[in-house]
């Protein structure tokens, strides 16, 4: 956002929302970009076949249950 304020040539004192700067410059949030993202390459790994090996570690299930409380000084 400080990077998009300072392309408007806005400041913080000038007290314009954050929604209203990406609207003017028709930028898309941060977050919506990574859950699109995120979403777009859970599509991919679904049609991906089962024998690839990216799948195969993404589904792969921990066996271990980590024990509780705090972790022992090595």
């Amino acid at each position: 956002m400080k990077y998009l304020r300072g392309i408007m040539g806005v400041t913080k004192i000038d007290r314009v929302r954050n929604e209203e700067i990406r609207t003017t410059l028709k930028v898309e949030s941060i977050k919506n970009t990574i859950e699109r993202q995120q979403l777009r390459w859970f599509g991919h790994l679904n049609r991906m076949g089962n024998d690839r090996q990216t799948k195969v570690i993404w589904e792969t299930k921990t066996s271990m249950k980590k024990p509780r409380g705090r972790p022992k000084r090595r």
